[in-house]
C-alpha cells in the first residue's frame, strides 16, 4: 500500500525532520542553500523536515556532512528529539 506523502510516517521520521530542521536553522542556513550544499532536492529536504519521508543512511550522511557534524552527534540529537516526540504523544 502506498503511503500518502502528506502524512507523517511515524515518530522516528517526525523526530528526524525536527532534528534536521533545528540543526539547519541553528546554523542560519535556509532550506534552498542547505539542499544545494547537500546535493539533495529542496522539496525532498522539505518532506524530510516535515516527517513525510523515510530516508536511507546515504541521505543522512549527506545531511551530517553538510551540517559539519558526526553521525554519532547527529544520532544523539535525533535520540533527544525522538524522546520529545514520544513524550508529546503521551500527554
Amino acid at each position: 500500500m502506498k503511503r500518502d506523502r502528506k502524512t507523517p510516517a511515524g515518530d522516528i521520521e517526525v523526530a528526524l525532520g525536527k532534528t534536521v530542521s533545528r540543526l539547519r536553522r541553528s546554523q542560519g542556513v535556509g532550506q534552498e542553500v542547505f539542499a544545494w550544499k547537500a546535493g539533495i532536492n529542496r522539496t525532498y529536504i522539505t518532506d524530510i523536515e516535515l516527517g513525510r519521508r523515510s530516508v536511507g543512511i546515504g541521505v543522512i550522511e549527506k545531511i551530517t556532512k553538510t551540517l559539519n557534524i558526526s553521525l554519532v552527534e547527529f544520532m544523539v540529537h535525533l535520540t533527544d528529539e525522538l524522546e520529545k516526540v514520544k513524550d508529546s504523544k503521551a500527554l
